[in-house]
């Protein structure tokens, strides 16, 4: 009986570390290991912190999130990896209307720091292509796990520097030379901001 729990234990390791390698071949060729950079929205000007904190307070900054996406055309190849790893979302982009002949892409993507830390020490030993842009991500995952949430009450200038620097290396990685800003999928509820 011994023998095949440890038969078991075998296979079930061997058939992990074959998803893996599976995952990170599609990472290596259609996945994006990124920072990204928002300027937080104040949907609701009449809140309390919104008020305390108003839209045009000139000392807002962006929210730097880390994130991990898979672009493919096969919705059976993202859902297989959304079913393994259990967690992560799927979007829909439609066909492009300027070119008859696109189909709709699916989107994996991961923007958790606890999560998106743990996909990457999983899957760094298998990655060949990307592994210097994963380890660049886990580093900025693992700090932002250090600094407690500042919420509304924002984050020192240095702070704020470091997550600037990180995303410009993690742009330079990805062959972006310029800083751009990008519009977040959802509103933001708290902001990088500096300590007023």
């Amino acid at each position: 009986m011994e023998s095949l729990n440890v038969d078991l234990e075998s296979m079930h390791d061997n058939q992990s570390q074959t998803h893996w390698a599976y995952i990170a071949g599609i990472m290596d060729a259609d996945g994006c290991f990124m920072i990204e950079k928002h300027k937080r929205k104040t949907s609701n000007g009449t809140t309390v912190r919104a008020l305390k904190f108003p839209k045009n307070v000139k000392q807002w900054s962006f929210t730097y999130i880390p994130s991990v996406k898979i672009a493919m055309i096969e919705l059976e190849a993202v859902s297989f990896i959304k079913d393994i790893l259990k967690y992560g979302n799927i979007t829909l982009n439609g066909a492009r209307k300027d070119r008859p002949n696109s189909k709709p892409i699916y989107h994996w993507y991961l923007r958790n720091k606890f999560k998106t830390a743990e996909f990457l020490k999983k899957v760094l030993p298998y990655l060949k292509i990307k592994k210097a842009r994963a380890y660049h991500l886990l580093d900025f995952c693992r700090h932002l796990q250090e600094i407690p949430n500042q919420g509304y009450r924002g984050l020192s200038k240095d702070e704020l520097n470091y997550r600037e620097d990180m995303y410009v290396k993690m742009r330079e990685f990805n062959g972006n030379k310029v800083g751009a800003e990008t519009k977040p999928s959802k509103r933001e509820s708290v902001s990088d901001s500096p300590i007023l």
